[in-house]
């Protein structure tokens, strides 16, 4: 047998060629067959070849058969996936680009769409953060909150939506910052040491799931905030609806 071709398709070849003899009415032991089988096997598969002698006694020959479909399937499949992270690795690595007119160099990669993307993300976290502390006036500035559990629950999601704004944009400028630290912006944000390491996902996914628990804190925190506004300006409209009563009995 030969690596160029698949081994189950020879192992049918070989077969039909036993049947062969047997129509001309030679008996072949199916122990002998099982012998041969494995005895053909590529070079490549030496090491499950030396398996199989060992256990070539207890096999049938559709036994055998079987074991190699799947060891072979299993081969297959490391493949794939071998040529997945290689191709994987040969894409994040970039190589140095020496730039004449600024006597200067830097890492070109395939790709610079993440510094765009980090940014983005960073200005649109930006912006709606600060549309909704606008809205609020920070909670600081604005009407005052009802005392009670919505004006709570309000601090308590006003600070942890800030805590949770914070990291997700450190995270998101940071993963594009060391992006750009390594392709044609490395000039603009004064990177010192000089490296083509691939950027690591993990900043950017940890950036989009604080982006998340941001968004989610602020529906909270906008949600108990209007309620606690809604509640002291129902109290003021009482307490002057009251005054307005015992003055017509005065």
């Amino acid at each position: 047998m030969v690596d160029s071709k698949t081994v189950i398709n020879q192992v049918q070849e070989l077969q039909l060629i036993i049947h062969e003899i047997y129509a001309e009415r030679m008996a072949i032991s199916e122990s002998f067959q099982v012998a041969v089988l494995v005895d053909k096997l590529p070079p490549s598969w030496k090491e499950f070849k030396s398996y199989l002698m060992h256990k070539r006694k207890e096999m049938t020959v559709e036994q055998l058969v079987v074991r190699l479909r799947i060891e072979e399937d299993n081969r297959q499949t490391e493949k794939k996936f071998s040529n997945a992270t290689a191709s994987s690795a040969k894409a994040n690595v970039g190589h140095i680009f020496n730039d004449e007119r600024t006597n200067s160099s830097y890492c070109v990669y395939n790709s610079d769409v993440a510094t765009g993307y980090g940014v983005g993300g960073f200005l649109f976290l930006l912006s709606s953060e600060s549309l909704l502390m606008g809205v609020t006036k920070c909670m600081c500035f604005g009407r005052p909150l009802a005392p009670g559990s919505h004006r709570a629950w309000s601090i308590i999601y006003f600070v942890s939506s800030w805590t949770t704004f914070l990291i997700a944009e450190a995270c998101l400028i940071a993963g594009a910052t060391k992006n750009a630290y390594h392709t044609k912006y490395r000039e603009m944000i004064y990177a010192q040491n000089f490296s083509c390491e691939s950027l690591r996902k993990g900043v950017f996914i940890t950036g989009a799931i604080f982006v998340v628990a941001t968004m989610i804190l602020n529906v909270y925190y906008y949600m108990y905030f209007n309620k606690a506004t809604t509640t002291q300006a129902a109290q003021k409209t009482n307490r002057q609806s009251s005054n307005i009563g015992m003055a017509g009995y005065a």
